[in-house]
């Protein structure tokens, strides 16, 4: 996988390859778009089960989070995750 610079994401987004809706030029970085999320969104709660089985029934896999208009919400890379992400590809967890 390659990392666009903000020159390549502009142009793909002019020609159509890629699509942001709504998208605000002010959003663009070096190499990556900001996007904005909505108040209520899902999360995985990956430490339920040890693998995604789409032939079973995982109601729990994911949680619905509502953010306040008063509060914030960050996602942080766990400990576990981090582990996990170790121990199946050998690099550690990060985010961006």
């Amino acid at each position: 996988m390659s990392v666009l610079s903000d020159r390549d994401i502009a142009g793909a987004l002019e020609v159509g390859r890629i699509k942001i809706d709504p998208y605000d030029r002010a959003d663009l970085q070096p190499s990556s778009v900001d996007l904005h999320l909505d108040r209520s969104f899902r999360v995985f709660r990956n430490n339920r089960y040890p693998y995604i089985d789409v032939r079973t029934a995982q109601p729990d896999l994911t949680e619905l989070l509502a953010v306040g208009d008063d509060e914030a919400f960050v996602l942080h890379c766990t400990p576990a995750s981090s582990c996990s992400a170790r121990r199946s590809s050998g690099s550690s967890c990060r985010t961006t």
